[in-house]
């Protein structure tokens, strides 16, 4: 049985700037919500122990004129990474403005709109009255499945709104794994044995075809944590149905790393970006695990940025996007996992902020290919 972690969000109020502008005619609009710290079920992320190194800046590299004049929309406020961003960007002083498909309470932003689900035809045009109105410079989304309509709709919210997506077909391969892991394996970027559950004719042939111990995840982002089930026998996998949208990949035991870049659309849209953070687990309370990420170096970093750098090529990927990469017992960096926006890591990275705003960065962390 495949099942996800609750998500629930606890947090400390930040500096009230709530406006006083009506809502939206004809959109339920809440003006006072949280942003703060979370947890997530009985694991938590702490990303706050290895602070940016010297020269870069964590409350942001731009003037405080450059802050004061952006006015930021952040989608999917009510979940884990939309609240980082939103916390990120209000530290810098940002104006913020949240959009969620759940009624939401912060505090610290300019306003909360709710919308409808991402899979609602509306709410583009939702969003660009939204946009409109509360006088948006720059989305930053924070939900996969939302990104291939964002991109292809970039056109239509105007010349004065920098949307931070990829374009439109780097954003759809990117939301679906399977085609992303094709897509790797075509351009020879090392990943696991992958097939779609459709493929296979029972739990033994996916054995057969992959090796094991298998993992099985959604496709897509769904809105829980993963839903990751790891099968050690083809006995563990008969309960899953082969239409249910759902991959298999041979699980690759080792080190887990997330690489965080920022890829520059042009010379003028400043410079890249390239850290590795390790991944490692803590015993938490109840008995759950507390994981930490924290900056690496060396040669096994410059491998690991090395292949990552090659997936988001191979993807086409431009702006910020967020890589899962497992070292194996062989040695091999394998890609896993490739996320086409900003994601949880990036409170371990708070240049990449900077970077997706605009504004004047240092030089990166680390350069592709180098440690």
């Amino acid at each position: 049985m495949i099942g996800g972690n609750p998500t629930a969000f606890c947090g400390v109020s930040v500096p009230d700037k709530i406006t006083g502008r009506p809502p939206l005619m004809g959109l339920r609009t809440t003006r006072r919500i949280a942003a703060s710290h979370f947890r997530m079920g009985e694991s938590s992320m702490t990303t706050t122990e290895n602070p940016a190194p010297a020269g870069e800046h964590a409350a942001g590299t731009g003037s405080a004129d450059a802050r004061g004049q952006l006015r930021v929309l952040v989608t999917g406020v009510s979940r884990p990474v939309g609240l980082s961003v939103v916390r990120q960007l209000v530290h810098r002083g940002v104006s913020v403005i949240g959009v969620d498909s759940e009624p939401v309470w912060l505090y610290g932003v300019d306003a909360v709109h709710q919308v409808p689900e991402i899979r609602d035809k509306e709410r583009l045009g939702v969003l660009r009255r939204i946009i409109e109105e509360e006088r948006v410079t720059v989305v930053v989304p924070t939900r996969s499945a939302e990104l291939p309509d964002l991109a292809a709709a970039r056109a239509g919210f105007g010349p004065g709104v920098d949307i931070v997506v990829a374009g439109p077909g780097p954003a759809a391969i990117a939301n679906d794994q399977l085609f992303t892991t094709w897509q790797l394996q075509a351009r020879s970027v090392p990943t696991p044995p992958t097939g779609a559950a459709s493929e296979f004719s029972d739990s033994t042939a996916v054995f057969d075809a992959l090796g094991g111990p298998v993992i099985v995840r959604p496709r897509e982002e769904n809105g829980s944590r993963g839903a990751l089930v790891v099968a050690h026998d083809p006995s563990e996998l008969e309960d899953l149905e082969p239409a249910s949208g759902f991959m298999l990949q041979r699980f690759v035991p080792g080190t887990e790393y997330r690489v965080v870049l920022y890829r520059p659309r042009n010379k003028h849209d400043g410079s890249p970006l390239l850290v590795v953070l390790q991944r490692s687990a803590e015993p938490g309370t109840a008995g759950g695990q507390t994981f930490r990420l924290h900056r690496v170096t060396g040669a096994d970093a410059s491998e690991v940025g090395r292949v990552a750098v090659a997936s988001i090529r191979a993807v086409g990927l431009i702006g910020p996007s967020e890589v899962t990469v497992r070292v194996g017992e062989d040695g091999v960096a394998y890609v896993v996992k490739v996320r086409a926006r900003v994601g949880l890591s990036s409170e371990a990275v708070p240049e990449l902020l900077d970077r997706a705003l605009g504004w004047a960065p240092a030089e990166p962390t680390q350069r592709p290919g180098t440690s």
